[in-house]
């Protein structure tokens, strides 16, 4: 009797344990999926916003070399109306010598290209993260285990199609073609 009960107390642990352990390979797996399409659906909304920003950016700070223009407009038209008269001056070597304050300044497009460029690396970075969180994913997807434990809780729960990585057209161009012809600047001779 007492080799029967122990037969069946191990038996009993046996299946508890496999139920343990079969439940803790779901728990796992449900909480993983939920967290990296979470942390997907984040980091492709954290791209708009990083490309929304710093097109805004660049945007408001393009804005500053009209603002300058203008405010200098004004104050040579006011200048020169003040000391020359509505006529204005008929010596134009007086109006070549005379120096004013509130000329254009090469920092404001330094400043465009400094933003640009760290914009431009923040967004590739964001972008970066994104593939390799769907490659992770994916991944997992396909492994045996894991991946059976995912698809019986119902992942991906997110179509991936729908987390797209941006791409420039010149980009998109060279892979349909296979030819990159490089970068032509309007204005290089």
């Amino acid at each position: 009797m007492n080799k029967t009960l122990i037969t069946i107390g191990s038996l009993v642990a046996a299946v508890i344990l496999i139920i343990a352990l079969v439940i803790g390979q779901y728990s796992s797996a449900v909480a993983y999926g939920a967290k990296t399409e979470a942390d997907i659906k984040a980091t492709y909304a954290n791209n708009q916003n990083i490309l929304g920003q710093y097109s805004t950016k660049i945007g408001e700070m393009a804005q500053v070399p009209a603002m300058q223009r203008n405010d200098l407009t004004k104050l040579l038209e006011s200048a020169f109306s003040a000391r020359y008269g509505d006529n204005g001056s008929q010596a134009t070597l007086q109006f070549i010598k005379e120096a004013y304050p509130g000329n254009l300044s090469n920092k404001l497009y330094e400043n465009l290209q400094a933003e640009m460029a760290s914009g431009r690396t923040e967004f590739q970075n964001n972008q970066t993260r994104l593939i390799d969180q769907k490659a992770k994913y994916e991944t997992n997807l396909a492994y045996v285990f894991k991946g059976f434990w995912l698809r019986t809780a119902g992942y991906p729960k997110i179509n991936m199609d729908d987390y797209k990585v941006v791409v420039s057209t010149q980009a998109r161009k060279a892979f349909e073609t296979g030819v990159d012809d490089g970068i032509k600047l309007p204005n290089a001779k």
